[in-house]
């Protein structure tokens, strides 16, 4: 994100008239959920089977489930669907680039 703010202040310095459109931001947003996605779903996931056992009500006072959500290290991650947001994102990148330059 921060070489794409700078690449696109680079290119209004240079004279490109800048503009990016609605499926770009689309693209980078989607790119970006997907990333997000890999590294809340363990988190998520313990947080809505723990609703299902105690309600929503009592999980907020529940120290159990406190101390769950802190001791609780990841033991994998979902690199496929990282690396798919990474993609989605440098290929809308190179694809705005392309375009701003004609």
């Amino acid at each position: 994100m921060i070489l794409i703010s700078m690449t696109i202040i680079n290119l209004e310095e240079n004279g490109y008239k800048v503009k990016i459109k609605l499926y770009e931001w689309l693209l980078v947003f989607s790119g970006a959920f997907i990333i997000l996605y890999t590294f809340i779903y363990d988190y998520s996931k313990i947080i809505f089977n723990e609703i299902l056992k105690f309600g929503l009500k009592n999980l907020i006072n529940n120290i159990e489930f406190w101390n769950k959500i802190q001791q609780f290290i990841p033991t994998k991650f979902n690199w496929l669907f990282f690396i798919i947001g990474e993609i989605i994102i440098l290929i809308n990148f190179i694809g705005f680039i392309k375009r701003i330059k004609r």
